[in-house]
């Protein structure tokens, strides 16, 4: 009876602190679709140099080609600049106007990867370019985690590659100008992506 019990404590133990997994498995080299619904790019700025003003875009789309075993991959993340979401309706106007974002005229954020940079067997960053408010630029994405495995909750099985990385860039160099500098230069993108196999 205590075994049972124990094997039960730590399943359930897994599934809240794994992301309904225990354990990563090897997966073999791959095309993986970006799955909107867990993925988000989140971004903040120094407001006035007090606070940080903070915000997050959805509705990611995009694909990860990944091969662990010859540590090759890459990445194509295309992002709708008009899903910017501050919490505050009124400075997310602002944020889609010719001010900022520009979004009627600029109606897609893309970055695309030309290398990923491994440490042995763990992804260490993203090389690629970042196309923003109509200028591309080279970008690097630093990995703070990242590997691929199966998922499992009750009866769903599926294979997942996921994790975080962040990049900082100056929005000047973007062409977005505007309150500079009360508004900071330096902007923090954060980006959380999950990726499940192409059908």
């Amino acid at each position: 009876m205590f075994h049972l019990f124990f094997h039960l404590f730590f399943r359930l133990l897994c599934l809240t602190l794994l992301n309904f997994t225990c354990g990563i498995l090897p997966v073999m080299a791959g095309t993986y679709e970006i799955d909107s619904a867990h993925t988000a790019v989140y971004f903040s700025a120094s407001h006035f140099e007090r606070t940080f003003m903070r915000g997050r875009f959805m509705g990611i789309q995009g694909r990860i080609e990944f091969d662990p075993v010859q540590k090759t991959g890459r990445l194509d993340i295309n992002i709708d600049p008009d899903t910017v979401d501050t919490g505050l309706r009124g400075l997310d106007v602002v944020l889609r106007s010719s001010q900022y974002l520009d979004t009627k005229e600029f109606q897609v954020v893309r970055f695309q990867s030309n290398s990923f940079e491994f440490n042995g067997a763990q992804l260490q960053a993203v090389h690629g370019a970042l196309t923003l408010h109509g200028k591309t630029l080279p970008v690097v994405l630093r990995a703070t985690r990242f590997s691929c495995g199966e998922v499992k909750f009750l009866v769903l099985r599926r294979m997942v590659c996921g994790g975080d990385f962040q990049t900082k860039i100056q929005r000047s160099d973007f062409g977005m100008r505007h309150a500079l500098p009360d508004v900071g230069d330096t902007v923090t993108l954060d980006i959380s992506v999950e990726a499940t196999p192409v059908k």
